[in-house]
């Protein structure tokens, strides 16, 4: 409430975040072993919550064969805004065999060391993975994001959610590598995408594809495509809406992109899409998209370094397209 004297003239409500239940590992008191979220993940029950400090360090250096449903994420603080980092200089498999609900990284920073070698996921055995998401991170310098590399291994849902995703090499976000594999439903919403060479490549079939309220600047490479499924299908329509599709990425100076190859019973649901001037295309371009007059960096404060705040007033999606959290 806020008084002047003895008169009440004004009051705002406010409400505390719901608690964290279930089984809690707490890591944040142990400081200066960036090891300690490696070691501690062979040993923690299924659907452990593992809390991170805000704005430590944490290594992942040898590769991690998960077979067990786990949450990883930054622990609150209020004096301490940055997300705990993950620096990870191998990668995660499954356990061959596994059947695992749900893998989450919530409120995180992923990244690696360089781009030749790295990823975050690059399986190589048999499992049933539920669910993987990435909610309200940072996932940069990768080779790859989810690659699906060889064996038979199926994720149903894979999901990317409030996050910024730069940096990423030739096996892009989603890779479906062998037709023995496949993701069932992909998901990109509210999200920002930049300076990545592919986006989603299938080797197998999926049920649904949804890119929705997503910032898209050098994507993917030139002479790439956004969604390739070569022949195969998509069961539900390939849906994209609200986007900002900005310039392709440079490959030797080639930016002209493609936007979708999928098999001939795959249908599209494109609407409130916008593409900047300076983005090329060659093939079969969305139906429905708005092709704006202005250019990538005249429609954005800084693409090239990672701010996509929307600096023109004209724009007709500005209140309306693009990952929220740039919108003036």
């Amino acid at each position: 409430f806020l008084y002047s004297n003895t008169t009440v003239r004004g009051w705002a409500n406010f409400t505390t975040k719901s608690a964290i239940t279930g089984n809690i590992i707490d890591l944040r008191e142990i400081s200066g072993v960036p090891s300690i979220l490696e070691d501690t993940l062979p040993d923690v029950s299924s659907g452990s919550i593992i809390l991170l400090k805000r704005g430590a360090l944490y290594t992942i250096a040898t590769s991690i064969s998960l077979d067990r449903s786990v949450t990883i994420m930054s622990g609150t603080d209020l004096l301490v805004p940055d997300k705990a980092r993950i620096l990870m200089t191998n990668n995660f498999n499954f356990l061959d065999g596994a059947t695992i609900d749900s893998l989450v990284f919530n409120d995180v920073h992923l990244y690696s060391d360089n781009y030749a070698s790295r990823y975050i996921f690059n399986t190589t055995k048999n499992a049933t993975v539920g669910s993987i998401k990435f909610l309200n991170s940072r996932v940069e310098i990768f080779r790859g994001v989810l690659r699906l590399q060889s064996a038979t291994a199926t994720v149903g849902n894979f999901s990317i959610d409030k996050c910024i995703v730069d940096s990423i090499a030739g096996y892009g976000v989603v890779t479906v590598g062998t037709a023995s594999c496949k993701v069932n439903n992909i998901s990109f919403t509210n999200s920002t995408f930049y300076k990545i060479e592919k986006l989603i490549s299938s080797s197998q079939n999926s049920n649904s594809v949804i890119i929705e309220n997503c910032t898209l600047n050098e994507v993917p490479t030139g002479g790439s495509y956004y969604v390739d499924y070569n022949t195969l299908n998509i069961t539900s329509p390939l849906v994209i809406k609200n986007c900002i599709m900005g310039i392709g990425k440079s490959n030797a100076g080639n930016r002209v992109v493609r936007p979708y190859r999928v098999g001939s019973s795959s249908s599209l649901d494109v609407s409130g899409v916008y593409g900047t001037s300076d983005r090329a295309i060659t093939g079969n371009e969305f139906p429905s998209i708005v092709l704006y007059t202005r250019s990538s960096t005249e429609l954005w404060k800084d693409p090239y370094n990672g701010d996509f705040t929307i600096i023109d007033n004209l724009f007709p999606g500005k209140n309306s397209a693009g990952d929220p959290r740039w919108k003036p």
